[in-house]
């Protein structure tokens, strides 16, 4: 079995937004972590949370706008890589809206 490798970048979208992805690899993606953040008053707030970390589901998580971490909805039905590569993606894509959502 190969070794397990974690990774992880962050890179901001905007000023005061930021995508910060961590994965852990064998042979290919095993678990991942792939949250959009939002900096208000000085501090990251975390907007939405994608990962893997629920008997192999791929899940969303959102989080209101005081901190509180909503419930995990089935997010992707492939590998931990697709879904990894997909939620980066739909961060890059809709941050705006995701986060005009989270302020409500």
């Amino acid at each position: 079995m190969p070794p397990r490798r974690m990774r992880f970048y962050d890179r901001d979208l905007e000023p005061g937004v930021r995508l910060f992805v961590r994965w852990v690899t064998e042979r290919d993606v095993v678990s991942y972590a792939v949250m959009l953040l939002v900096e208000v008053d000085g501090i990251w707030q975390t907007v939405v949370l994608f990962d893997c970390s629920h008997d192999d589901r791929n899940d969303r998580h959102r989080y209101t706008s005081e901190g509180v971490k909503g419930p995990a909805e089935t997010f992707h039905f492939g590998t931990p890589s697709e879904a990894m590569n997909d939620a980066i993606d739909l961060i890059k894509k809709s941050y705006g809206r995701m986060i005009a959502l989270w302020r409500k």
